[in-house]
């Protein structure tokens, strides 16, 4: 269950701090000016991290390569030559 706390900043403004704990995951947080802003997305966020569609702070398997890092991967002898010709022309 998602938490919001009602906090008073030095100058007398308040702010309302959403946090989202869920096990096995990093706490998640978010500062808003109203205390509806910070329930809707404390809500939604914990929706998303229990449904597995949350991870600002892990990479998709498929966002941790390029495409070039693949191909040489693949096929590294090839690209070698292509950047040896290159270089003899």
């Amino acid at each position: 269950m998602p938490t919001v706390q009602r906090r008073v900043t030095p100058n007398g403004k308040v702010r309302y701090r959403a946090m989202v704990r869920i096990k096995g995951y990093k706490p998640k947080t978010a500062t808003f000016l109203k205390r509806a802003d910070a329930v809707t997305w404390a809500q939604e966020t914990e929706t998303k991290v229990k449904l597995s569609k949350y991870f600002p702070d892990r990479l998709i398997e498929s966002e941790k390569n390029t495409l070039g890092d693949l191909l040489i991967d693949t096929n590294p002898k090839y690209f070698l030559e292509k950047e040896i010709r290159s270089k003899q022309d």
